[in-house]
């Protein structure tokens, strides 16, 4: 499934955006799960990061963690739009189940927060379980978010 298809919010498409861009500042070939979740912490709103800071997750250490168990990559890299891993294409399934699950008509950062959670193994999922984000629990909080 592509991106097209699935219904994201303006914030989901800016992470998509930035994803993009962290891949690229890191001399990487494709975005990854882990450069989803620094666009996380770069874009710094939506209701996924309201979750993370409510779970007394600080997302610059985040990022820090991230960026330093990911290192960087080649010095050269195709110029240009980077395609997804098949990690991120299963993070973004994962996350239309969840928006399904959820029973929302759109794919918002909650949604891509809790696909990463599901994709298995990662540096993303290593680094937010070291944090103490699990998937119910970030669940949890999202349905307690978006009810108040």
């Amino acid at each position: 499934m592509s991106d097209a298809e699935y219904n994201f919010t303006l914030r989901a498409r800016r992470l998509l955006v930035l994803a993009q861009a962290e891949a690229g500042r890191l001399n990487h070939d494709a975005v990854t799960a882990e450069h989803l979740l620094l666009a996380l912490t770069r874009l710094g709103e939506g209701v996924a990061t309201d979750v993370l800071r409510k779970m007394a997750v600080n997302l610059q250490a985040l990022r820090v963690n991230v960026e330093n168990q990911l290192g960087g990559g080649s010095a050269q890299r195709a110029v240009g739009r980077s395609p997804h891993s098949p990690q991120t294409s299963t993070v973004l399934a994962l996350a239309e189940e969840e928006r399904i699950r959820l029973n929302h008509s759109y794919l918002g950062t909650e949604h891509i927060l809790l696909g990463m959670l599901r994709a298995g193994d990662s540096i993303a999922l290593r680094v937010l379980t070291e944090v103490g984000v699990e998937t119910e629990k970030a669940r949890a909080e999202i349905v307690s978010l978006l009810e108040s």
